[in-house]
């Protein structure tokens, strides 16, 4: 309470993230990635490894502490629910996905989310949001949203949702209790430079 320290942990990983007072972290080792869940003491209270590389970017836990991770697939891996495709186009590859463990680390969702990119991804326990690019001759902005309450939205530039023809980068997200969702992205429609904004779902 008054700042003091309490402990040191000293961890290979390309991804942390915090549930509570433990520790959440991803790397790759040797063509296996491993996600561990570290308690305060430095003490593993779990890890998990699957067979294959992928870059992890963002690793959270959610109010159920679920643990979500995500980033891009460089193997083929098999989380729990059958091996996630890998996909490309002729401008490289579309290997985006994001996966959901239970507290205790069992797969619960793991999904390929069709972007070239993830750049956030959020959750409030019911909803996830991914946010990243597509990436043709241009870049596409994308939003998805999977769980049982996800929120019709609208960047005024497309109806329904985003437009296929919309170019940009789609940046961090959060999810709020409700599901309303908040997403930072940068809109180059149909000729701006890197043009901010926030957009806020219903």
């Amino acid at each position: 309470a008054g700042g003091g320290f309490v402990s040191e942990l000293s961890a290979p990983g390309t991804a942390v993230g915090t549930d509570g007072d433990q520790v959440l972290v991803a790397w790759n080792d040797n063509g296996t990635l491993r996600i561990t869940r570290y308690n305060l003491d430095g003490s593993v209270a779990w890890s998990r490894a699957f067979t294959g590389r992928a870059s992890v970017t963002h690793i959270m836990s959610d109010p159920n502490h679920a643990v979500l991770f995500g980033g891009k697939l460089t193997d083929s891996i098999d989380f729990g629910g059958g091996a996630l495709p890998l996909g490309s186009t002729p401008e490289g590859s579309v290997n985006g996905f994001f996966v959901l463990l239970s507290q205790a680390g069992d797969h619960l969702m793991s999904r390929s989310v069709g972007m070239s990119e993830v750049n956030g991804l959020a959750t409030n326990g019911e909803s996830i949001a991914v946010s990243g690019i597509y990436r043709t001759q241009l870049q596409h902005l994308m939003m998805k949203q999977f769980g049982t309450n996800v929120r019709p939205f609208s960047t005024g530039l497309g109806v329904g949702g985003v437009n296929a023809e919309e170019l940009g980068v789609g940046g961090r997200v959060f999810v709020g209790p409700t599901g309303r969702f908040w997403w930072n992205l940068r809109s180059n429609f149909p000729v701006q430079i890197g043009f901010p904004y926030l957009l806020v779902s219903e």
